[in-house]
């Protein structure tokens, strides 16, 4: 059984101060999981626009759940700035305190972007936990931000609400690789990998663009790197990550509920004709700048 969901499209831009932009955002439940623990949502917050995608961490309890609160909370959260981690765990937290779950539920990464197009002309981007961030500018340049960390342990905003657990994960765990594949339109395609450990004061990783200067972004969970190919029956090849986004980020119209369209046509169609398929779940945000 496939479990699927969607955030139909929303058009903003109407405002001859703002630019035009689409935003769309789509999950679904991978092959080895019984619950989609994945979440993704779209917000217009009337300077531009904000999208968001939550993985639950599968071994805490009702994390799809958790998921969709932090997702929930991130939208809803002041308008003119993406919400600190603490802020935002203490929000759904209080969303899962009213359906009487425990915080542990929270425990889930969270990627954000979010475009403030009237005062700075800004693309904000920020990563709690793991997970991939693409970006398209109108040169034709693409950089693309994969997080992943040591031992599979990513650090999840919910930490914020529970000191003991938070101190011993920075004790344990925290080492956060980020690797950024380049593919400029003037010279060879590039890699940078980047080896930190996170600490309290810098827990997630941020990035600030220039709005005018960038054609899409996407925030895609860590399922994007989970797609496995049959190369004869019993035994199965990785999929490269590249390969995976050129799949997901080859738009062909913006009108709409156009990352639905994508996802269900590549995940669907495309998939089972080629003998991928992904273990994880998947989750994904996309904005685009649709101004000419």
């Amino acid at each position: 059984m496939v479990s699927e969901g969607k955030q139909w499209a929303t058009r903003w831009g109407r405002n001859p101060s703002m630019s035009s932009m689409e935003a769309d955002a789509y999950f679904a439940m991978g092959k080895s999981h019984t619950v989609c623990q994945d979440y993704a949502g779209v917000k217009g917050t009337g300077v531009g626009v904000r999208v968001a995608v939550s993985d639950g961490c599968s071994s805490s309890p009702d994390t799809d759940f958790g998921s969709r609160f932090l997702v929930k909370a991130t939208l809803g959260s002041p308008a003119f700035s993406l919400p600190t981690a603490p802020f935002i765990a203490a929000l759904a937290n209080e969303g899962a305190m009213a359906v009487d779950l425990p915080t542990s539920c929270l425990d889930a990464t969270l990627l954000a972007a979010h475009v403030d197009a009237v005062r700075e002309d800004s693309l904000d981007v920020i990563a709690y936990g793991d997970g991939v961030i693409d970006i398209e500018f109108k040169n034709g340049d693409r950089s693309t931000y994969s997080i992943e960390f040591e031992k599979e342990a990513p650090g999840y905003p919910s930490y914020f609400l529970r000191p003991d657990d938070m101190a011993l994960y920075l004790e344990k765990y925290g080492r956060r690789t980020l690797t950024i594949n380049v593919t400029p339109t003037d010279r060879d395609p590039y890699t940078n990998v980047v080896e930190s450990r996170v600490t309290r004061d810098e827990y997630g990783y941020k990035q600030r663009f220039p709005w005018s200067k960038v054609r899409r972004v996407t925030l895609c969970s860590d399922g994007v790197r989970s797609f496995r190919r049959v190369v004869t029956p019993g035994v199965f090849q990785s999929v490269p990550l590249q390969q995976v986004l050129a799949e997901i980020t080859t738009i062909h119209s913006t009108a709409g509920s156009f990352m639905v369209r994508r996802m269900r046509r590549f995940l669907y169609d495309f998939c089972p004709k080629n003998g991928w398929f992904h273990e994880d779940d998947v989750g994904v945000a996309t904005i685009l700048n649709t101004d000419k």
